[in-house]
């Protein structure tokens, strides 16, 4: 059974790791709120921390090393992607902010270009149907054979009371795939002036 001395070095090294990783998602995802980094950062390196991306495993983990109530780790994780109208309460009189998904794809391209070793990229495009009611088209920077998502977008029926509507029926992508792929155009363009 670990002692209460090994319990109490192992909170402030993991303190000073996810400190440590906040700052340096701050740095890179400038269109990040104050709050948004911490919460990404708890959530990423709790993670890895876990072994799992399960919401209960991370938040578990959390709790125990930040000694924070699991119930309240586990809501500020979830409601990191809530649209601001679904937050609860408020900040100082302030609604509280929504996360742009979209405004990160760009920073996180440059941040993944930074680190880059090679004079390749490869870019993978994807599009994976869920059931016949949504489909996910996902843009990928393929590094040893797996893929780090960049940009993403996820297409749903509309709910103008049809039913039978689905993610998948022909044309439903073209919109969203030409924005996707001018996407790719511009990481194209950033990823050839970085190397």
């Amino acid at each position: 059974m670990p002692s209460e001395n090994n319990i109490s070095e192992n909170k402030r090294y993991f303190k000073k790791q996810l400190d440590n990783w906040t700052n340096t998602v701050a740095q890179n995802l400038t269109n990040l709120t104050k709050s948004q980094a911490v919460v990404l950062a708890m959530m990423s390196l709790g993670m890895i921390v876990a072994q799992s991306c399960a919401l209960s495993a991370i938040s578990a983990t959390l709790a125990i090393l930040l000694k924070i109530k699991y119930d309240n780790i586990r809501q500020r994780i979830r409601e990191l992607c809530y649209d601001s109208k679904d937050k609860k309460g408020t900040k100082k009189g302030i609604k509280r902010t929504q996360l742009n998904v979209q405004a990160c794809f760009d920073p996180l391209i440059r941040w993944i270009v930074s680190w880059w070793q090679s004079k390749q990229i490869a870019l993978a495009l994807d599009a994976t149907t869920l059931g016949l009611s949504f489909t996910i088209l996902m843009v990928s920077v393929v590094y040893r054979g797996c893929g780090i998502h960049v940009a993403w977008t996820i297409l749903v029926p509309p709910s103008n009371g049809r039913t039978d509507t689905k993610g998948n029926e022909k044309g439903s992508w073209n919109k969203e795939w030409l924005r996707m792929l001018r996407l790719v155009k511009a990481f194209q363009e950033i990823s050839l002036s970085s190397l």
